[in-house]
């Protein structure tokens, strides 16, 4: 949101941000003086109350256009973009979440919500297909933009950070996930993956780290007995220079649209294994920049870490050839002129 509010206001275009449950502003928000902060709402967590409140923001501002994110707020938004006849733009983060984690319900509102915005943004291809062949959605609507990365702030940030991590021990075959903690991003697959390893590589160690309840992953690894080869950690405050340091970074999720992970692994020249989900092979180049293994499979999860253990060649070229091919794909200035294009384009449309 921050590259996204800088780039709308350096293209003269002013930029209100709504919050529809209660928040502190975040920090970058109040360090970004070109974005109009008056607007800032805290509305009432219930969607009536968030509904009602909407309406009256958009009646009184009529914004030319209206770019929603995330389950709730995107609902509520393209509702109320539709009755005000506002353009409304679905930015489309998930693919399946809402299948696996959610119920049919979610799964119906998820589908309306596309059906009743006046434009869809997704990350990838593989989120557009998704949309077109089991969402039924117009392929009209629907507009790929790859998520940009401001990568001289990533390597500002990983200069930060070198100083600081110490979890990682020379000495050890260290291989690290960071991830939300939940069941959906493959953390036990990895688990059972990094056992068989274990045979193969007594010093090896696995790390993880992230956000979210961890209590059922650690009694997985106690019921495993893994305690002295398994850390299970909160959020780190230096995660890109874990994914620099650490030997692999696995990513064994089920359950991405885009992932941001997969990007700055190898933006900082990490080695890195990704299960082929969504748009996992558009982001990576297989056995050039990191190695794609099928999902939900902890017996290829193991033979990709075992190939690139005996393969310090391998493992090095990856982390010469990433850096150079993720920052050309992903820029961010590219991502900042095509949503700029896509509400110039809907503020100049006729309404209905």
């Amino acid at each position: 949101m921050r590259d996204f509010g800088e780039g709308f206001s350096r293209q003269g275009l002013q930029l209100s941000v709504l919050a529809l449950e209660f928040c502190d502003k975040p920090v970058w928000l109040k360090q970004v003086n070109a974005i109009d902060l008056q607007y800032l709402k805290r509305f009432s967590t219930g969607y009536l109350g968030s509904l009602v409140n909407y309406l009256i923001f958009l009646i009184r501002e009529r914004p030319s256009v209206v770019f929603t994110h995330l389950f709730k707020a995107s609902l509520i938004g393209v509702i109320v973009g539709r009755i005000l006849k506002i353009p409304t733009v679905y930015v489309r983060h998930h693919i399946t979440e809402q299948k696996l984690v959610g119920t049919c319900i979610h799964v119906w509102l998820d589908k309306l919500t596309g059906r009743l915005a006046t434009d869809i943004i997704v990350m990838s291809n593989a989120a557009r297909n998704w949309l077109i062949n089991e969402e039924k959605v117009s392929k009209s609507k629907i507009s790929v933009v790859n998520q940009g990365f401001d990568f001289q702030n990533i390597s500002v940030e990983l200069k930060k950070q070198v100083n600081y991590q110490t979890i990682l021990k020379d000495h050890n075959f260290n291989i690290v996930c960071g991830s939300r903690y939940t069941p959906e991003k493959g953390q036990a697959i990895l688990l059972e993956a990094f056992q068989l390893f274990l045979a193969d590589c007594p010093e090896a160690r696995l790390t993880y780290f992230g956000p979210g309840d961890s209590t059922w992953l650690k009694s997985l690894v106690k019921e495993r007995n893994l305690q002295s080869f398994v850390n299970v950690l909160g959020p780190s405050d230096c995660p890109l220079a874990l994914f620099k340091d650490a030997d692999i970074v696995v990513h064994p999720s089920l359950v991405d649209s885009f992932s941001q992970l997969i990007v700055e692994v190898q933006a900082v020249g990490g080695v890195l294994i990704a299960t082929d989900i969504a748009a996992a092979s558009e982001q990576v180049h297989n056995g050039v920049t990191g190695l794609i293994v099928p999902p939900n499979n902890h017996k290829a999860i193991y033979e990709g870490i075992l190939s690139l253990y005996f393969s310090e060649e391998l493992r090095q070229n990856f982390r010469k050839s990433a850096p150079n091919r993720i920052s050309a794909k992903y820029p961010l200035e590219l991502m900042i002129e095509s949503f700029v294009n896509i509400a110039t384009r809907l503020a100049n449309s006729p309404r209905n």
